[in-house]
Formats: C-alpha cells, structure tokens, sequence
C-alpha cells in the first residue's frame, strides 16, 4: 500500500542464483491529453541502471520468489557515470503530485515503473525492480511448467494482481517474508480449500507492496504475465489496485482510469476472465491525508480527514462503467461474462460513527490481517465459484 518504506533485509544465504541486470532507463517529461507533465520511462544507453539479485530458490509455497538486493556488490556499477540511480535526497523531496500546480508526475492509466516520485527511499526503489525482476522469472518458470498447460484437462489457473493486500497472500512486503503479515498464508491457503479443486493447486500471487494502476500496467507490459497463462480460456485473474493512487495524491477520476486500463489490459492480453473488486475502505486519512496538502486539501484549506469519500467516488465510477462503460471492451466483457466487478469493503466498515474500519480486521487500519484475508477469502471464492458470469 503507501508504506513507502526501505525494504527489511534478509538473511537467507544458502541456494542461491544470481540473476541479470536490468536494462537501463531513463526519464523523459511527455505531455498527455490533461496537459499535465508526466514523466515516463524509456529505453536508454545511459541512464538508470538497477542492481543484480539473489533469489531464494528453496522457497515454498505460493509461486513467489523472494530477492535480496546486492546493494553493496552493485554500488560500484550504479554510481558509475553511465549507470546512476537517483539520490536519496531526490526521494526525500519526491512528491507525487506538485503542491503548486496539482500536477502529478505519473499518470495512473499510462504505464509506469516506480519512480522517485512513488518511492519513499532509494533502497524501496531499488528493491521493487527486484521484485519485478522475480516476477518476471516466476512467469518463465510457469510457462515451462506442464500443469498450466492450455489443454481441457488441466486445472484452470488463478492470478491476483495487484499491491501489497495481494502480495500479503504469500506473506512477503516486497518479496521478502515479513511478521506483519506472517498469517496471510493461511488465508490463501484456506482460500484454495474454498476453491474445492477448482483452480490450479498453485494460486499466482502477483502483488508488489505500494503498487500503483500505472505501475501494475508496466508490469503486465514488461514480462509478469505468463503466456500459456494468459492463453487459457478458463483462467482468472483477480485485481485489486488504486488505493495507492489515492494515498499519493491521485485524484478519483484518473485513478478509476487507471483500473479500468488495467482491466482492458488483461481483457486485450488474455482469454481468460477478471474479477475486478472495488477498492476496501480505509480509515488511515487523518494520518496520511496531511501530507497530501497542499495540494489536496478542502476548501477551507486544511487537509482533508477521510479516504472514504474519494474510495467512495472510484468505486461509483466502476459501478456505472458496468452499465454506461465509456470502453467498448468492457461493455462487451460484462455481457460476455468476461468481467465481474466484486466489492467485499462492506466486510470491514466499522458499525459506530466513531470508527471508519474495523480495527480486528484491518489493525492498521489499512491492511487485512490473518482473519482480514480469510473474510476476503469467502467473498471472492463465491464468485470464483460461479462458472457462468453472465447470470446475476
């Protein structure tokens, strides 16, 4: 979500495999539609480069790989002069949308990787191309695993896309294990039993903590989805993502956007099916909404105190793109049964006036705990469970 934090370390060091650098990029300001300036990313000889990683390959479970940044064995390269990475001063004085203009540097329906502007330190940022990276390599190791395979006998398989609530399914914060959410891999296994044999034994748990639609579309575009995967006609892929788009400034309008881009993406790329879930209320405004103003502040001036209304205003706008959907794409899917939109928000609003969520599921008041996951488990496995979409 928005903990824009550096990654914890690990001390994993038996089995191990080095992978390859990343390609080089660099920024360029581009102008969209809204005349906002945005700065995007493209191939370049001289630029930002990222580090080599270590993968923990005796890992089980969910298909998730866990790396470790080399930050020590890679600094040489990455301060060379044609293979630099921002400094963390650039990362203290980064905010996503200008305090002046209300601009914003990433755009959530044109894909992005995560960039000063959505990374709180240069060792998050360092350590999402890591876990992309892995990603990247899980995909190629499901394409080469004969159970995904497209024939009618095998068991169609399940994706969740989206940022750290869909990667605390495998108990990992940027890939690697963490306490705090030490009992969400109950709940997805708990989910597999739900699913009662239905789906491939091995849920694909696609998530990155502080994701964005933008940064979900560069992943998608950029190798995580693997390709006998999305060729099968009966997989799904489950997608929760935006909330991250409102915790760094986004307005509502460009971050339903920005799901629905994502959304078109799959439904573009993929023969299988999306259940699209409505963002989950959160009740972390008075902390985090002060440092959103300016430039996102009320009209009196001062900061804004609740996320429910504008979660509130995005979740509307995927309401009626199910019926007036601007995209033809999307109209089609929903009569085709090819798209469900799910809210399951509902299971944690708080009932008196005094709280927004309920502090036994959410602790944080933003991330589903143990029991959080296992709610959520029962309510997307009831539409997972349906064969037919386009009833009801």
């Amino acid at each position: 979500m928005d903990e824009r934090r550096s990654s914890e370390s690990h001390s994993e060091n038996e089995d191990v495999e080095m992978t390859d650098l990343l390609p080089k990029q660099t920024h360029e300001v581009v102008h969209n539609n809204d005349n906002h300036d945005t700065h995007r990313i493209k191939n370049s000889a001289s630029a930002y480069h990222y580090p080599m990683m270590i993968r923990i390959s005796h890992m089980k479970g969910p298909l998730v790989f866990a790396f470790v940044p080399l930050f020590l064995l890679g600094m040489g390269i990455l301060l060379s002069q044609k293979h630099r990475i921002p400094s963390e001063t650039e990362f203290e004085n980064a905010k996503m949308c200008s305090p002046t203009t209300g601009e914003c540097f990433e755009t959530p329906y044109l894909p992005s990787p995560r960039t000063i502007y959505s990374s709180w330190t240069r060792d998050q940022y360092l350590s999402w191309y890591s876990m992309h990276k892995s990603l990247v390599s899980r995909a190629k190791v499901v394409e080469a695993d004969s159970s995904y395979s497209v024939k009618e006998d095998r068991l169609p398989p399940l994706m969740l896309i989206g940022d750290s609530i869909t990667e605390a399914w495998a108990g990992t914060k940027m890939g690697i294990p963490s306490d705090k959410f030490i009992d969400e891999p109950t709940a997805l296994a708990y989910l597999s039993a739900l699913l009662d044999g239905k789906y491939h034994s091995n849920i694909l748990v696609n998530g990155i903590s502080g994701d964005q639609t933008q940064h979900v579309l560069y992943r998608l575009n950029h190798g995580e989805l693997p390709k006998n995967v999305a060729h099968h006609k009966k997989a799904t892929f489950v997608v929760l993502i935006g909330t991250n788009n409102l915790g760094s400034g986004h307005l509502p309008s460009p971050t339903s956007l920005g799901i629905i881009a994502v959304v078109e993406y799959l439904l573009n790329h993929t023969n299988g099916r999306v259940l699209l879930m409505k963002l989950l209320p959160r009740g972390d405004g008075k902390k985090k909404l002060p440092k959103l103003c300016p430039p996102r502040c009320g009209n009196d001036g001062n900061p804004f105190t609740s996320f429910i209304p504008a979660i509130d205003k995005v979740n509307d706008a995927l309401e009626e793109e199910k019926s007036e959907s601007l995209s033809l794409i999307v109209g089609n899917a929903y009569k085709d049964g090819r798209l469900r939109l799910k809210d399951c928000g509902g299971i944690f609003k708080a009932n008196g006036e005094d709280e927004e969520v309920k502090q036994e599921l959410l602790p944080d008041l933003l991330h589903p705990n143990g029991e959080g996951m296992k709610e959520m488990a029962r309510c997307i496995s009831k539409e997972l469970l349906i064969e037919d979409w386009t009833t009801g």
